[in-house]
């Protein structure tokens, strides 16, 4: 069986958030193809152990290196693609007393350090460009808003520079997608351990938003839709209700703000997710700001759930945007019209059965085997 490297920032154990869930589904589609050596950065293999299912321990295992931290100087200047070079040294001993037929790393971090020369696919998930140039864009303060560009331009060549390097580059996207670039978009992960949810239609016409609220770009984003959109819609649908949804507890100012509207509640830590979008009918995701492609949004697709979104939170979904599944909104405004329009679209089964297909697990494993077989 040939013998892949997998390089990435950590363990995919325990697979509690979207990143380490699609480190879980590319080292599980790798394993049907290849013998598997995982480096995770972080090098705490040992804690690790303890979270891996039974029926995984014998497939893969994992190796560390003696890796050395940054200096302090390249972290205040924000240089996180600048490569090091004891650390080159670690991986090209590594790769001279051990032949792997592949080598894969999970974001561009993870190849920064490899030997010049060496090719490798790479999963670039946070489009580095598309992340800063959006937190730019969306910064207010002035001062801080000169220091993200200033991280920006120190960081540019060197990420520009990986992704040159990669035999094959994967994208979450097709806005994103550039050079040496293949589209293999995020799924909804929790897939991997619960398969396919039922459908079940929404009996009210509710709204949920599900988000990591220590998250900026979730966090700011739900602000903004509670100050600008949440009172009007809630003055021309007096019944409905907002459920918030977050693996952690919001800062205070945004937990008084949920608290402080009528028809808005906020749950942190849910077991049971699923119950959570049967009893909402629509889904939003107000996201300004960013990388990678919004996880949620498909989860709410592939529970047969009508979205809602800001034109920077639909990236990666105009197929569902052509179709009218996700809707587009800019103003507060439009906000209001796109999910009144959403809570009188009729809900057919069969049809939601359709766009379910396309979140196939079996077909995104397929996808990534062949990209790893033609690199």
């Amino acid at each position: 069986m040939p013998k892949l490297l997998f390089i990435a920032p950590s363990s995919p154990f325990p697979a509690y958030d979207g990143k380490r869930q699609r480190t879980l589904a590319f080292l599980l589609a790798a394993l049907q193809d290849y013998s598997v050596d995982f480096l995770a950065l972080d090098g705490y293999p040992s804690k690790e152990l303890l979270f891996i299912p039974d029926g995984l321990r014998d497939r893969f295992r994992f190796i560390t290196l003696p890796l050395s931290q940054d200096p302090k100087w390249l972290k205040k200047l924000g240089l996180s693609f600048f490569p090091n070079a004891r650390n080159q040294e670690m991986f090209s001993e590594l790769l001279e007393s051990t032949f792997y037929d592949r080598i894969f790393c999970r974001y561009a971090n993870s190849a920064r350090d490899l030997p010049q020369g060496q090719r490798f696919v790479l999963d670039v998930d946070d489009d580095y460009e598309e992340l800063m140039l959006s937190k730019i864009s969306n910064e207010r303060n002035p001062i801080q808003k000169l220091r993200l560009w200033q991280i920006f331009q120190f960081n540019r060549s060197y990420y520009q520079r990986i992704i040159e390097r990669a035999k094959i580059a994967i994208w979450v996207k097709s806005e994103a997608g550039k050079l040496n670039g293949k589209l293999l978009a995020n799924l909804p992960f929790q897939i991997l351990f619960s398969g396919k949810p039922r459908l079940v239609q929404a009996s009210k016409n509710d709204i949920l938003f599900v988000g990591k609220l220590s998250y900026k770009p979730n966090s700011e984003g739900l602000k903004w839709f509670l100050i600008h959109v949440w009172p009007e819609l809630k003055t021309m649908n007096s019944g409905v209700k907002l459920t918030v949804v977050s693996t952690v507890r919001p800062a205070a100012d945004m937990e008084k703000l949920i608290e402080d509207l009528e028809g808005v509640s906020l749950k942190v830590g849910v077991s049971d997710i699923l119950g959570v979008y049967h009893s909402s009918k629509v889904c939003i995701v107000p996201i300004f700001f960013g990388g990678g492609s919004n996880i949620k949004l498909s989860e709410s697709l592939l529970m047969g759930r009508v979205v809602v979104a800001s034109e920077f939170g639909a990236r990666g979904f105009s197929e569902w945007v052509q179709n009218g599944f996700v809707s587009v909104a800019y103003s507060p405004q439009n906000w209001v019209l796109a999910i009144n329009e959403a809570f009188n679209k009729p809900w057919l089964e069969e049809e939601w059965e359709g766009v379910r297909d396309n979140f196939s697990l079996e077909a995104w494993n397929k996808k990534f085997l062949s990209i790893l077989h033609e690199s």
